[in-house]
């Protein structure tokens, strides 16, 4: 949905960033409130049947709501995407390999990866401290809307102000410090007694989580914003991009219960997440240096 979506709405816009930050922002923090209406509400008071046939409602309802508006808009104008002979065109002018497009659909996927990975590590580190069935909802609360706000502030406070490149390398290397810097923080403030544990565990989730999912929830829209920089093929690149991302993360949901966590430990996972990143930022940086000299050559 997330492409047609940034398909749609790209009529008469000028960049992709601020239109993937919007929908990607408030798609995500609707799934937060959904998250935390299951979680903390509609499982209890209605159970897991009713609240299924809740969720499946909801979808119809949106289905019809969209077959409407898709009645009363009439069919999109066409652009390249549908033009057979201007997509040829375009794809016969394939990039340079040193164009810093060429990295940024493997950024997608390893940063996906990157992020579901430690959302997993933040859910077995944080059992620990109250091994209760909402915690696991707490956490997927917070993670989401980490992610939501994260790409709600790229588009009020960032988008087109700055290249989405270097911002892109900047925030990598930011997760690189911050995932096991509120990690220990978390750690630290625990065992010395200076951090209270309340029954769903919010407090502890987010000061370990807070800061690094606003800034992975911020890199999607940045990625998006630096490799489809014209909108005649939004759909298309935002969809390779978001399936990439999406793959990372169904990646990253595995390495750790099955590969990180029984090699290494949650600790010495967070800190190879934290290596990922910053591997990352460097080849984003590397990748733009590269660009910018044969642009200026």
């Amino acid at each position: 949905t997330l492409p047609l979506l940034v398909r749609f709405c790209s009529e008469g816009r000028s960049e992709v960033g601020p239109i993937v930050g919007t929908l990607y922002g408030i798609n995500t923090v609707g799934a937060a409130l959904g998250c935390f209406a299951a979680g903390y509400w509609m499982l209890e008071a209605f159970g897991i049947a009713a609240t299924n046939r809740a969720a499946a409602g909801i979808d119809l309802l949106l289905a019809v709501a969209a077959v409407t508006l898709a009645f009363k808009l009439g069919p999109a104008p066409e652009t390249s995407e549908e033009h057979p002979r201007a997509a040829a065109a375009e794809d016969a002018e394939v990039p340079h390999p040193s164009h810093p497009r060429r990295v940024l659909p493997w950024i997608a996927f390893a940063t996906g990866l990157a992020g579901l990975s430690c959302e997993v590590l933040w859910t077995r580190y944080l059992v620990f401290f109250n091994n209760v069935h909402y915690v696991f909802t707490t956490i997927l609360v917070l993670f989401l809307l980490g992610l939501g706000l994260g790409s709600l502030l790229y588009r009020l406070l960032l988008a087109g102000r700055t290249d989405p490149l270097k911002l892109l390398s900047r925030m990598l290397l930011l997760l690189a410090v911050t995932v096991p810097a509120s990690f220990a923080l978390g750690a630290y403030l625990y065992s010395s007694g200076h951090l209270s544990l309340d029954r769903y565990c919010v407090k502890a989730a987010a000061l370990t989580m807070a800061v690094p999912t606003v800034l992975m929830g911020a890199v999607f829209p940045v990625i998006c914003a630096a490799y489809v920089p014209e909108l005649r093929r939004a759909g298309r690149g935002v969809g390779t991009l978001a399936a990439l991302n999406t793959a990372g993360a169904v990646v990253g949901a595995l390495l750790p219960a099955f590969v990180f966590v029984p090699l290494f430990g949650v600790h010495h996972s967070i800190l190879l997440m934290s290596g990922l990143y910053l591997a990352m930022g460097p080849v984003s940086y590397t990748h733009l240096r590269a660009h910018e000299t044969d642009s200026y050559l």
